[in-house]
């Protein structure tokens, strides 16, 4: 199963919470063109 996805702009302390609950945390580029890509490649899941 994936993680959960933020862009680049996405605030270092909500990665951190994320981590620490078990959860990874993909970054990509902004834009919803890019976190789109990373559902697409698998990366990350959509629930």
């Amino acid at each position: 199963m994936g993680g959960i996805v933020g862009t680049k702009m996405s605030n270092f302390g909500l990665e951190e919470a994320l981590n620490e609950l078990g959860y990874k945390f993909e970054r990509a580029e902004v834009g919803d063109k890019y976190v789109s890509e990373m559902l697409v490649k698998g990366l990350v899941t959509w629930w």
